[in-house]
């Protein structure tokens, strides 16, 4: 038996050397030992620090109800359904560019909305002209025809303005031409210096139109926001209000 045995020993390793399949059966054990998941040493349970913890919640409580109770909460343009109506929020940009509805706030929005559009030709008011007092107007027929309608007009005792406001509606046929025709008509009639703007996602076909993005009138309301809600008064929360809602009006 054991001369048997001592004849079979060599043969079954040169088998095994010599049969592809042993040598796969090898690499898959291998293999698989390569795979087993590494045990983990056992983790300690962390016990939370209750004192801590209540000191913290007693810390953010009150000036979460502050928070609360200044109305920054709420935003009035999404209660009133303001959504992407154009001509709704153009009313609305109105107001919060106008100096008789919202003070210097009113005057520094627009101001800074006026620095931040190209505008090679100088067309536009100045800071100075702007704090000698100007007027806005929404929907406004500037030569008194109904089918030359503009979205907002500013006028100043120098300058007049036409903005043209789109969020979702493409740009109409001959329409901005019109407009253009009319605001200029507008300033010869007044003896003031006129330019028109185009406040939209996307460039006006028309030449000779300045083009504003929803991100120049987002950067101007930031620019002049206070940087502590504690600050904002009722108009300030209008335009910080205003700025988040419109944060979705594209460029």
């Amino acid at each position: 038996m054991s001369a048997r045995l001592s004849q079979f020993v060599p043969r079954w390793q040169a088998a095994q050397n010599h049969d592809p399949r042993l040598a796969r059966l090898d690499q898959s054990v291998r293999s698989y030992r390569a795979l087993r998941p590494v045990p983990r040493p056992a983790q300690t349970r962390v016990e939370p620090d209750i004192g801590r913890l209540t000191a913290f919640l007693g810390d953010v409580i009150k000036p979460l109800a502050d928070h609360r109770a200044s109305g920054s909460v709420i935003n009035p343009w999404a209660v009133a359904g303001l959504k992407r109506a154009e001509v709704r929020n153009a009313g609305v940009l109105a107001m919060l560019f106008s100096p008789s509805a919202c003070g210097d706030l009113g005057t520094a929005f627009f101001d800074h909305f006026c620095r931040r559009i190209p505008d090679p030709e100088g067309l536009l008011p100045s800071t100075a002209e702007l704090a000698a007092g100007y007027s806005v107007r929404t929907e406004h027929c500037p030569v008194g025809e109904q089918t030359e309608r503009v979205d907002l007009t500013i006028e100043g005792r120098t300058f007049v303005m036409g903005i043209e406001v789109k969020i979702d509606a493409p740009e109409g046929r001959e329409q901005l031409r019109r407009y253009t025709s009319a605001v200029h008509r507008w300033g010869r009639q007044r003896h003031k210096r006129s330019v028109v703007v185009f406040l939209a996602p996307y460039p006006p076909r028309e030449p000779g139109v300045l083009f504003a993005r929803w991100s120049d009138v987002r950067a101007a309301g930031r620019a002049i926001s206070p940087r502590r809600n504690s600050e904002l008064n009722l108009h300030g929360h209008l335009l910080e209000s205003f700025v988040r809602h419109i944060s979705r009006f594209g460029e």
